[in-house]
């Protein structure tokens, strides 16, 4: 191993010790309606702090905090977005990512704190993947429906593509059905089974209304690992599901993945995936595998342990499925007409 001389310069330390600041500076910008305001008025200080309902010295403070990490813009006293903020950050447009503040507030504002516990523990602080109450993810919905919507139009996409006239598609862990509400409109004849927990009941009948009234949907609620998840079905998608799930649990729904699909059929994994060898490359989801750690007994795993995972349960090889780029993979693998495992 290769470590280079130390420069005399510590700003990527300093940075670095200074991230939880960048991340709460834009969380409150966000929350008081910066962006939103920026975009639809006329960009002063005066402007932003009479709508936004906050002081002057607070606002030029957060407007020059907010150019300073390049979200905006400053000239003759007038503020402007930068291309990617006004695209992701202005609420009520199609990519909005703006509900992560919500989540920062609640649940990030609990749990992060308690990290140096989990590390010395190695043991989950909050564990939100087996607890029964799932009102924790109400604050979580609304950002994932945001930041997974182009991937949900990847995975409709493929479905969508298959030579079948009417696929099953099941959505294990759907939650509340972005993922089965996209394929429903990409592949209007595919027959939709979502699997979760009871609570998740009123939320997909709402998102899938017409796919219920037209008696192309399956609901069946209740415990993952002991639920009847069907036979025959075309493609299964895991998405963001194995992370929060030891090893031992991600092997046990992968055999029910593969005992539902019918021969030649698609395991779809959505995940975080890291990647050992060169970990530069994929700081949000080693970061994520630090929040697992909090909050289960999964992590964000790397592509080989998926590799290994499904070869050994009767699978193909895994290959990705080509979609936007982003922190997140689309893995792929499918059911081999010879089944290796045996019963559960």
């Amino acid at each position: 191993m290769n470590i280079a001389t130390p420069p005399d310069n510590p700003a990527r330390i300093l940075d670095l010790e200074w991230g939880f600041a960048k991340s709460a500076a834009l969380m409150a910008a966000i929350e008081v309606g910066v962006f939103d305001q920026v975009a639809k008025g006329t960009g002063t200080v005066e402007d932003v702090a009479e709508h936004c309902g906050i002081s002057l010295r607070g606002a030029t403070s957060v407007l020059q905090a907010m150019a300073a990490l390049g979200l905006m813009a400053q000239e003759n006293g007038h503020y402007c977005l930068s291309a990617d903020a006004a695209q992701y950050l202005v609420s009520g447009l199609p990519g909005y990512l703006g509900d992560m503040h919500r989540i920062f507030s609640g649940i990030n504002a609990q749990l992060w704190p308690q990290l140096p516990k989990a590390l010395r523990s190695g043991a989950p602080v909050m564990d939100l993947f087996t607890s029964d109450d799932a009102s924790h993810w109400d604050a979580v919905f609304p950002f994932l429906e945001a930041v997974c919507a182009p991937m949900a139009k990847a995975v409709a996409g493929y479905v969508a593509g298959l030579p079948i006239s009417a696929p099953r598609f099941l959505d294990v862990g759907s939650g509340a059905g972005f993922y089965s509400c996209a394929v429903a409109a990409s592949a209007p004849t595919a027959h939709i089974t979502c699997v979760d927990q009871q609570d998740m009941r009123k939320k997909l009948l709402t998102s899938l209304e017409t796919t219920q009234n037209e008696g192309r949907l399956t609901l069946r609620l209740g415990d993952i690992f002991t639920q009847d998840w069907g036979q025959d079905h075309n493609v299964v998608l895991f998405s963001h599901l194995l992370h929060g799930f030891a090893p031992d649990d991600c092997a046990r729904l992968i055999a029910k993945a593969e005992k539902a699909l019918a021969p030649g059929g698609t395991l779809i994994i959505h995940e975080f995936v890291t990647d050992p060898a060169d970990p530069e490359t994929t700081p949000i989801p080693a970061l994520f595998g630090l929040e697992m750690l909090m909050t289960s007994h999964g992590d964000a795993y790397p592509a080989a342990f998926y590799d290994h995972m499904l070869t050994a349960s009767g699978f193909s090889a895994t290959r990705t499925l080509e979609g936007p780029r982003g922190a997140t993979k689309i893995l792929l693998a499918d059911r081999l007409s010879t089944s290796t495992t045996g019963d559960e």
